[in-house]
């Protein structure tokens, strides 16, 4: 993923980046990858130890410089020029510390890492650093993957946005659109509009692919002046390399004649159909999940009241064959009294309480 860094100027010496090139089937990876050395990650990290302070001692001395002017407008930018004030300044020093890596000091000598990070034309602080979720939400509002942009938040493109027709109405913009009971919009005629129409029109395109391409073509004057089409005349044999081009341009029209095959033209009306109907689905997304979640609650009212149901049933019956074992003198029923004296079983039971 590309990075969107809060680090906007890069300055005239970015570095410049191999074309995106690849026959795999998977995409490439990110650019940026060839600049992951080891070399490049240990000063990153030197940087990023001194750069916040540093960066704001540099900020205040900067307003009150009167050569800041003149710094502008050379071929290096101010942050390039920090980033190598800061690394000549600690990174030299850091390599004779013994925290350094051992492949970091075999390579480089304190002339050779001089010169490498005066040759360094790669801002470690823009390449390097993570994504910024501020400056990806707050002021990008996105961020490119695999060479497409992602907006923050997401959201789906609408067909106007993607270039196709809209085929249905906007019934969240109508206030008499069918609503149900509470105010969602059917879209189930739409759905059924659109399935209809798919199938007519697949079954045109049957019908057409029986026929070679010229024989039945359509012929559209492409209007120069309106920047659009014009008349669209139906021939029904010859096409633009046929005989017979019956059909003139129409007066007023001044242009270019195109000739379109009724299949090609079957086959996008299709193609523009299906859209649709994918638009239409992801609509229907949110009521969809909400009466699924009411069907899936209706469910549990159903399996509570039937479990109820059968407790009740099951407490019956174990009412009536008390007062059964009742009559047969299986059970005796102690009175007050009785429980009180020990006399008779000490259990007494409550038929109506349970």
């Amino acid at each position: 993923m590309d990075d969107v860094n809060d680090n906007n100027d890069a300055g005239p010496s970015s570095p410049q980046y191999p074309p995106l090139t690849s026959a795999s089937l998977f995409p490439p990876p990110p650019a940026t990858h060839i600049h992951y050395t080891p070399v490049n990650l240990w000063l990153h990290g030197v940087l990023n130890e001194h750069w916040e302070e540093e960066a704001l001692q540099d900020e205040e001395q900067e307003g009150d410089d009167d050569t800041s002017a003149t710094s502008k407008s050379s071929s290096t930018s101010p942050r390039m020029k920090l980033q190598r004030r800061l690394l000549l300044l600690h990174a030299l020093d850091a390599l004779s510390d013994p925290s350094t890596p051992s492949h970091i000091t075999s390579q480089y000598t304190p002339s050779s890492l001089r010169s490498y990070i005066l040759s360094l034309p790669l801002d470690l602080k823009l390449e390097l650093d993570p994504p910024d979720l501020n400056v990806i939400t707050g002021i990008a509002q996105g961020y490119h993957l695999y060479g497409q942009w992602w907006p923050v938040p997401a959201r789906l493109p609408g067909l106007e946005e993607a270039g196709v027709q809209r085929l249905y109405a906007d019934d969240d913009a109508e206030p008499g659109a069918d609503r149900d009971s509470e105010g969602r919009v059917d879209r189930r005629p739409t759905l059924l509009m659109l399935l209809r129409s798919f199938l007519v029109t697949y079954l045109k395109l049957l019908s057409l692919l029986q026929y070679p391409p010229s024989f039945y073509s359509l012929r559209t004057f492409a209007s120069k002046e309106l920047g659009g089409r014009g008349e669209e005349e139906e021939e029904g044999h010859a096409g633009p390399n046929g005989n017979d081009t019956n059909g003139e341009v129409p007066e007023g029209v001044p242009g270019e004649e195109e000739w379109h095959t009724t299949s090609s033209a079957q086959w996008a009306h299709l193609r523009t159909l299906v859209l649709n109907f994918q638009e239409v689905l992801n609509r229907s997304r949110p009521s969809q999940a909400a009466r699924n979640l009411e069907r899936v609650m209706e469910g549990q009212v159903r399996e509570r009241r039937e479990e109820t149901r059968r407790v009740r049933e099951k407490c019956e019956e174990v009412r009536r064959m008390i007062t059964r074992w009742e009559g047969q003198g299986h059970v005796c029923m102690t009175g007050k009294g009785e429980a009180e004296n020990g006399t008779g079983m000490g259990m007494e039971l409550d038929t109506e309480e349970r």
